[in-house]
């Protein structure tokens, strides 16, 4: 197929593509003769011709739309790909053209569809109609945009000779465009309805009163739209970072069509559009956040199980006997997108950890509590060993906790009876178990905290995980007392610390399944120090203060609400879960409220994720600080090289 592409130039969202003359036509029959273009159902047909023929009426064309019919020049042709089973497509996933020459639009079946929902079907229910309807209204943005293009860039001149600024103000001026027709159609109920525009979100869960104006309908769509894809890093089908030399990475495209939006607002003095929209920013603002530390990006044509660094390369297991894929870290630099082929899998998945082993292999636990050594290369087990009813009962939730690559050791936490302990696993499968009581008991003893006694004193576990460093960190209520025990990665005590913090205000465990869970509340860092947060989850603003000094300012801060002047709760925050990052740095994943980055060096807090990651979401680091987040059973990584900036 390539043999008649003279050039591609394609962008996200949006934008021009460009064959020999009859190049479009016959990539479009190809396509077709192939069976490679999106299945439209009767109901999606029926709301997109709506909306088709609703914009060329507003816009005064004389031609109708045509969907995935054979190519009629009579007609503008519009073609829905199957972009992911297409290798010879010159756009990849998420991308949309127009082809001038042809009077042919292109766009990927990303935009229709979400999961096993389809974008443009009627909804059963009105929760899917709530996450569906600003996902079409961004597919009728796309698609507005790509007619702008050729209401406005159709001319007699050759596309290829439209190149660099040209270009750039080309893509501003079919986004205005778009922006002008979707609130030309959002101006009445009638035009609304007329052009197949459901119900904005607000209204149908009771937030907006009906007498909103077009832009704030507008804004409630895009809005949501933007806000829901912002937060579903993993689950959006579109490459968080492709771009071209004239066009943005996603993020970067949706943050400018929020200033558009809020130009038109404050010109129109629209303020409740502009609170919408202040809301919106907030929403994305760790999103954000996330993209501007410009990550790598790896796709993956199908889904894999696990992937961990160390300093030299990342490493992902796929499915079982499938082997792990390596690929070097230098190879990924910041901002790129990378597309790896790998195998489609066969069974169920059943990796729930994996860590580096001896060389050319991977140490993998599975669900069932095998603990197998496999050969990178082919994915064949060395050797097996079952770790069931080796880790204690079920009187507390049990979890691994993997330290920056390479480690020597990954920590198993559990519960005997209640009583907490420790193991730790090394890359030879062998194991030495610690009773947290009993070391906490006598670390406080030696050093003179706590008096020696006939019987066992009553000492409570607040905290299990380890320091910025990568080593042991032990926080114990004793004698209505806090102590910070920093230990060796063999479980030897390193020193002591009494904090200045009343136990009365620590939260208390709580109960999942009869198991106990102790929220974490302190976080160290590689000096040994101990910090806790403080805030409002619901307002997303927090502190970060030294609980070895009770009297310090704030060490760090954040608040993603400043616009609001209610008052705002300064509560002890709970964490979920610590995910390292080396240099110092660490990620705290909170019970409510969001995940954070902490910068330790810099006196930094800062957001990576409204929601928190789940225990899907995986974080994983080496000695360097490189670091990748992903989620399991996904097919993207994100590789932040944290060791190239020093």
């Amino acid at each position: 197929m390539r043999f008649f592409l003279i050039c591609t130039l394609f962008a996200l969202m949006g934008g021009s593509l460009f064959y020999a003359p009859d190049g479009s036509v016959r990539l479009a029959r190809q396509l077709q003769y192939d069976g490679r273009l999106y299945e439209v159902t009767s109901d999606e047909r029926s709301n997109l011709e709506a909306f088709l023929s609703e914009m060329a009426i507003v816009t005064g064309s004389n031609k109708s739309f045509s969907i995935n019919a054979p190519y009629d020049a009579r007609h503008i042709n519009l073609y829905i790909v199957e972009t992911s089973d297409v290798p010879d497509t010159p756009f990849p996933v998420g991308n949309a053209a127009y082809v001038s020459h042809s009077d042919i639009i292109f766009i990927d079946a990303s935009y229709f569809r979400f999961g096993a929902e389809r974008v443009f079907a009627d909804p059963t229910d009105s929760l899917t109609a709530g996450v569906l309807t600003p996902l079409r209204v961004y597919a009728y943005f796309v698609l507005a945009h790509e007619f702008g293009h050729r209401k406005l860039h159709r001319s007699i001149w050759p596309d290829i000779l439209v190149w660099g600024d040209l270009w750039h103000r080309r893509e501003l001026e079919a986004d205005d465009f778009a922006i002008k027709i979707l609130s030309a159609l959002y101006s009445s109920e009638d035009s609304r309805r007329q052009a197949g525009i459901p119900e904005p979100v607000s209204s149908m869960i009771g937030l907006l009163d009906g007498e909103e104006t077009s832009l704030q309908r507008l804004t409630d769509h895009l809005g949501y739209a933007i806000a829901f894809l912002s937060e579903e890093v993993f689950e959006n089908a579109f490459p968080l970072l492709s771009r071209s030399d004239t066009h943005p990475a996603f993020f970067g495209r949706m943050s400018r069509l929020l200033d558009q939006l809020a130009a038109e607002a404050r010109i129109l003095d629209d303020q409740e559009a502009l609170r919408q929209l202040r809301v919106i920013r907030s929403i994305m603002s760790a999103t954000a956040a996330l993209m501007e530390l410009k990550p790598a990006e790896i796709e993956l044509e199908h889904p894999f199980q696990f992937a961990f660094l160390d300093n030299e390369h990342i490493s992902i297991v796929g499915n079982d006997n499938t082997g792990v894929l390596t690929r070097n870290l230098d190879d990924l630099s910041p901002g790129t997108l990378i597309r790896i082929e790998n195998k489609p899998p066969q069974r169920e998945a059943t990796v729930r950890y994996a860590w580096p082993g001896a060389t050319g292999e991977t140490l993998v636990l599975r669900r069932e509590g095998t603990l197998e050594a496999i050969r990178n290369s082919s994915g064949a087990v060395l050797s097996q060993r079952t770790l069931n009813g080796q880790f204690g009962d079920n009187s507390c939730v049990k979890r691994i906790i993997l330290a920056p690559a390479p480690a020597s050791f990954v920590y198993v936490y559990f519960c005997v009876e209640g009583v907490d302990h420790v193991a730790t696993l090394n890359r030879n499968k062998e194991t030495a178990a610690f009773n947290l009581q009993e070391l906490s008991s006598d670390a406080l003893q030696d050093a003179g905290l706590l008096a020696a006694r006939a019987t066992q004193p009553t000492l409570r576990i607040v905290g299990f995980d380890l320091d910025a460093a990568g080593s042991p960190a032990l926080h114990v209520v004793a004698e209505n007392a806090l102590f910070l025990i920093l230990l060796s990665q063999t479980f030897h005590v390193q020193s002591v610390h009494r904090l200045d913090f009343d136990p009365v205000t620590l939260p208390e465990s709580m109960n999942f399944r009869g198991a106990r869970i102790t929220p974490k509340t302190f976080v160290t860092d590689d000096a040994g120090k101990s910090f806790f947060l403080r805030g409002s989850p619901l307002f997303r603003e927090f502190d970060l203060l030294d609980a070895g000094d009770m009297k310090a300012a704030a060490w760090a801060a954040v608040d993603l609400t400043p616009s609001i002047d209610e008052p705002r709760l300064a509560q002890i925050v709970s964490i979920r879960s610590i995910h390292l990052l080396g240099g110092n740095r660490m990620i705290v994943n909170l019970v409510e409220g969001g995940a954070y980055l902490i910068n330790f060096n810099a006196k930094m807090l800062a957001p990576l994720n409204r929601q928190g990651f789940s225990q899907m979401e995986q974080v994983l680091s080496n000695e360097r600080g490189d670091w990748i987040l992903y989620r399991k059973y996904g097919n993207r990584i994100l590789v932040f090289r944290e060791g190239d900036r020093g």
